[in-house]
């Protein structure tokens, strides 16, 4: 299911598509929660199906879920957490931690003010902090890179084999109730892939 229309916690409403796909003037560096949504390009079913509600991974669904979990280990200052990969998009919650440590999410306050320290990894060795579009964009390097492979390309550019979208649709979790509504919201998407607006097959 593509990502909600609105950063307004109170409403999950899917939508296609939406004039600007980043809060203006919102510093995505700054600690805290946030629910990514990437999808395939031209939302092509390459990491799996669903059958009976639950999602088979392919190959690639299985090289992209395995990048998903050890992305912490490529990117200090973030932590992963639940995510599904559907047959052509992933939902995923990224915390930025802003010191690398995994803080525990059931604490009041652990995840949203955590004190933040520099990761010199981003801007040839300046000290800065990690932004959320840089890690996804880690994400796509990665598992494009991962999935030449897997991919029918015999000449092996992926100009012309894109794995992803070019851009992600991004939700900032505000509190714990909303972290808990979205961890919901993504264990959910198998059981409703008949209705997905992304499933080609939606109506057939």
């Amino acid at each position: 299911m593509p990502l909600p229309a609105t950063n307004d916690d109170s409403h999950f409403s899917p939508a296609r598509r939406r004039p600007t796909l980043r809060l203006k003037g919102y510093d995505y560096a700054q600690p805290g929660a946030y629910f990514i949504t990437v999808c395939t390009a031209a939302r092509a079913c390459l990491l799996g199906r669903i059958v009976d509600g639950q999602t088979i991974l392919s190959d690639m669904g299985r090289m992209v879920h395995c990048v998903w979990t050890k992305l912490s280990e490529r990117c200090p200052g973030v932590a992963i957490d639940v995510c599904v990969i559907m047959p052509n998009h992933l939902h995923g919650i990224v915390t930025l931690t802003g010191n690398g440590v995994h803080p525990p999410t059931t604490a009041t306050g652990s995840v949203w003010e955590p004190t933040p320290t520099r990761d010199k990894a981003y801007d040839g060795g300046q000290s800065r902090q990690i932004t959320l579009p840089e890690v996804v964009r880690r994400f796509k390097t990665l598992t494009t890179r991962e999935c030449q492979d897997l991919l029918l390309n015999p000449s092996n550019q992926m100009e012309r084999a894109r794995l992803w979208q070019r851009n992600y649709y991004e939700h900032v979790i505000r509190d714990e109730y909303a972290l808990e509504r979205v961890r919901q919201y993504i264990a959910d998407n198998p059981l409703k892939w008949d209705l997905d607006e992304e499933n080609p097959e939606r109506g057939a």
